[in-house]
C-alpha cells in the first residue's frame, strides 16, 4: 500500500515586536507524518523564518495554515522531506514486517 504524507504545524514563535510590526514569525515547529493505512510514523522539526521585508508582513491573526507550509517549503530545505519520506517508510515497513519476532516456543503447547 503507498504511503500518503501529511505536513502539520505544531506550533510557531514569534518577536512580540520587530520592526515597529506586532507578532513577526521567526520560527515554525511542524510534524512531518505518513501512513499507509494501517501504520503510520513521523517526524518533527523547525523552520527558522527570515524577515524580508514589511511590505509582505502578514498580522499573525490574519495566517492561513496554507501559508505557513508554503513558509516551511520555502525555508526548508528540500532533502530533509526527502529524508523523512524514507525514514517514515521504513519505520512502517518495520511496523507491518517486524525484523524481531518473538513466537511461542515450539514445545509450548499451551
Amino acid at each position: 500500500m503507498s504511503i500518503t504524507y501529511d505536513l502539520t504545524i505544531t506550533n510557531m514563535n514569534c518577536y512580540s515586536k520587530y520592526n515597529d510590526l506586532p507578532m513577526v514569525v521567526f520560527d515554525i515547529q511542524w510534524m512531518y507524518k505518513g501512513t499507509d493505512g494501517t501504520y503510520s510514523s513521523f517526524i518533527t522539526d523547525r523552520t527558522s523564518i527570515p524577515f524580508n521585508d514589511s511590505s509582505e508582513f502578514k498580522e499573525y491573526k490574519d495566517l492561513t495554515q496554507d501559508e505557513v507550509i508554503l513558509w516551511i517549503q520555502e525555508y526548508t530545505d528540500p532533502s530533509i522531506f526527502t529524508e523523512a519520506e524514507q525514514f517514515i517508510a521504513e519505520q512502517i515497513d518495520q511496523m507491518a514486517n517486524p525484523p524481531i519476532l518473538n513466537p511461542k516456543l515450539p514445545w509450548d503447547n499451551s
